[in-house]
């Protein structure tokens, strides 16, 4: 049995129309065993993936997800060590479709055949406000969460959605966020040492390179077992904030002495205040945050860019 989990409301509605034209596919036509769920609300993806486990168990042969990277989210946390195997397909039809930029995704894999090979993905497990979850793409805190915050109740994002730059959303809330934002005093556990870091504007974990919509902030990142990456934004003027993340485009921002990149295998964060952060795409707001990667992959089907 294979599976389509379609969020019709990603990217504005182009997950759906998206779906429409696979529908048209004679790959499509030629996957006798197949059946299709919709999303109707948050989460609704987490709690199908559940359900289909329980239903199908060892008849699923593949899951494809026609939606954004907070769709992967859901899926990946539906998702239990024991069925990591299952093949995943994403088929990028939301604003940003980080994950697929990060997996070197040229084009959805809709061939049965594809299935006898895929890739290895690992993720991270973060826990925090009590909550143990699977982190797909990256979790931040700080400015970019904030930004990221903006930009998902941003009306123009609508608008940028339907010319395919989604990225636009993010910048346009960077700058915005840039007026007002207050930098935090935060407490980072790097690999068991401990560092404070007063008027720090970010700190930000990934997974692979990309997150806002295709921005290489992480360019020392590569998706393994064993290692996560991150970076941290100290004390900047507001200027020079503007210019760091407009060289980010060009790979520029390393150089910056405000900014410091890292690998580790567990990181916390810590803060006397609430502070927002994002992951995956998605805000909340929390005082302590542990992260850790984990050593179980999913398999993931690409088409890799020649």
């Amino acid at each position: 049995m294979f599976i389509f989990i379609v969020n019709p409301t990603a990217g504005e509605g182009r997950a759906k129309y998206i779906f429409s034209q696979i529908q048209q596919m004679e790959q499509y036509r030629t996957l006798l065993e197949k059946k299709v769920y919709f999303t109707d609300y948050p989460t609704h993806a987490e709690i199908i993936v559940r359900e289909i486990l329980h239903e199908y168990n060892k008849k699923l042969k593949g899951l494809f997800i026609v939606g954004g990277d907070g769709t992967m989210h859901e899926v990946i946390n539906g998702l239990d060590n024991v069925n990591n195997h299952i093949p995943i397909s994403f088929i990028p039809s939301g604003s940003g479709n980080d994950f697929a930029k990060g997996i070197n995704l040229k084009k959805h894999a809709l061939k049965v055949d594809a299935f006898n090979q895929p890739i290895d993905y690992w993720f991270c497990v973060y826990k925090t406000n009590n909550c143990i979850r699977k982190m797909v793409n990256s979790l931040g805190f700080g400015f970019d969460a904030e930004i990221t915050e903006n930009a998902n109740s941003a009306r123009s994002k609508k608008y940028f959605n339907s010319l395919g730059i989604g990225k636009m959303v993010y910048l346009a809330s960077l700058v915005k966020v840039l007026r007002t934002y207050k930098p935090k005093n935060m407490q980072v556990s790097i690999d068991g040492i401990t560092r404070k870091l007063n008027n720090c504007w970010m700190v930000s974990i990934g997974n692979h390179p990309y997150y806002g919509g295709g921005l290489k902030i992480l360019p020392h990142a590569k998706n393994n077992r064993n290692k996560m990456y991150g970076i941290i934004i100290h004390t900047i003027p507001k200027w020079k904030v503007l210019l760091l993340f407009i060289s980010v485009i060009f790979g520029w921002h390393r150089y910056f002495k405000e900014v410091e990149l890292f690998e580790a295998d567990t990181v916390e964060v810590l803060s006397d205040k609430y502070i927002c952060y994002q992951v995956d795409g998605q805000t909340d707001y929390t005082v302590n945050c542990k992260i850790k990667k984990d050593k179980n992959p999913i398999s993931v089907i690409i088409n890799k860019k020649q």
